[in-house]
């Protein structure tokens, strides 16, 4: 059987200073990111799954932006699951930016359904922001679902159908995730 995470909680919390190269020049910044989660059990098998998470990316010394490949994303299994994976956030020519700020909030309750296959409701919030000094919390999205999870050795299967009840030009009123491990 798998582990099931059914009642703790945990914190990771990181932080950096450092510089990361580009083609002759060197960019320094400063990051900080955590997540808390929290499990509490019921009765009959049921699970209240909760997960807080966000980070924050700044240049010093400076440099002016930070480089694609580091600014965070949202969207997706692990972030808010009615949305396709990174399309939160500020976007160029349609295509997602990726910021200097996210927020995220996932909730569930998982519930056994026969042997080894639970099923889950699920509640995602989520917000990225290009500038970490301008963050808008009413821009923030969520989305609401459904999902399976079939618990192996290995780790539980998952699949989950995300709605996003707001969707703006280019999204899909639904989304569907498959992934190897829970969410959180």
């Amino acid at each position: 059987m798998s582990y099931v995470p059914d009642s703790m909680w945990s914190a990771a919390i990181s932080s950096q200073e450092r510089s990361t190269s580009t083609i002759n020049s060197w960019q320094p910044f400063w990051s900080a990111s955590g997540r808390f989660s929290y499990y509490f059990p019921f009765p009959e098998g049921i699970v209240f799954a909760t997960s807080f998470q966000g980070g924050v990316i700044a240049p010093i010394s400076g440099t002016e932006e930070i480089p694609i490949a580091l600014r965070y994303f949202a969207g997706g299994t692990n972030t808010v699951r009615g949305y396709k994976f990174e399309a939160i956030g500020p976007k160029a020519n349609g295509d997602p930016t990726g910021g200097q700020v996210f927020l995220c909030l996932q909730s569930e309750v998982r519930f056994p359904i026969w042997g080894s296959l639970q099923g889950a409701f699920f509640s995602d919030q989520g917000g990225v922001w290009f500038d970490r000094l301008r963050v808008h919390l009413p821009d923030i999205r969520y989305s609401v679902g459904v999902g399976l999870r079939f618990l192996t050795p290995a780790g539980a299967l998952v699949a989950d159908l995300g709605w996003n009840p707001h969707p703006r030009q280019g999204e899909y009123p639904t989304e569907f995730h498959l992934s190897v491990g829970f969410p959180f």
